[in-house]
């Protein structure tokens, strides 16, 4: 997988760089990207435009932290030109509460989507602009790896999430990520 990423500032000169180099490594790699996006100058978009000026089939593409948004237009000017979204921050309640997160996954799987949602809680075991652990749990205390199969799962199957969309997202979806990856060029002996 190779990561890029913008953020509040958008795509300035040195970001589109670093998102070029990205779509050339996946060029000579056949390796998916995935970004690290932020939803308040609609990023994603702007990351798209750059990965489409390379020549990159935007379905090898996972535009990240979508899922800090509830603005279904944005969302789907996203996945109308084929990439994936993660809907990936679940537990981080000051970007958006669970509750607008879960309405947003169930309007797009109604807009048939599924096939391109990817669901997560980009947890992280570390961060190292944060002097403890304690500060994190008590300030998040449902950002953990279970939550999404503790609460998140169950609300979204009586909000009429099928069992058939749920294995889609978490499972069907990250494998046709990799699945459809093209092989790396071949080994030069």
């Amino acid at each position: 997988m190779i990561k890029a990423g913008t953020e509040a500032n958008g795509v300035t000169p040195c970001n589109r760089k670093m998102l070029m180099a990205s779509a050339l490594m996946h060029t000579r790699s056949g390796l998916p990207i995935t970004t690290h996006s932020s939803v308040s100058n609609q990023a994603g978009l702007l990351q798209q435009d750059v990965f489409e000026e390379m020549g990159i089939d935007l379905t090898q593409v996972i535009i990240g932290h979508c899922g800090d948004t509830d603005d279904l237009a944005y969302l789907e000017r996203i996945l109308q030109r084929g990439s994936f979204i993660g809907l990936d921050r679940f537990g981080l309640s000051d970007m958006l509460p669970d509750s607008l997160r879960l309405e947003t996954v169930v309007e797009l799987c109604r807009r048939g989507y599924k096939a391109q949602l990817l669901l997560s809680h980009d947890y992280c075991s570390f961060i190292d602009f944060v002097p403890s652990r304690e500060i994190i749990e008590d300030h998040y205390p449902e950002w953990d790896l279970c939550h999404i199969f503790e609460h998140i799962l169950p609300l979204l199957k009586e909000k009429g999430v099928s069992d058939k969309q749920i294995h889609t997202m978490l499972i069907d979806n990250p494998r046709r990520v990799f699945e459809t990856a093209g092989a790396p060029p071949a080994e030069h002996g």
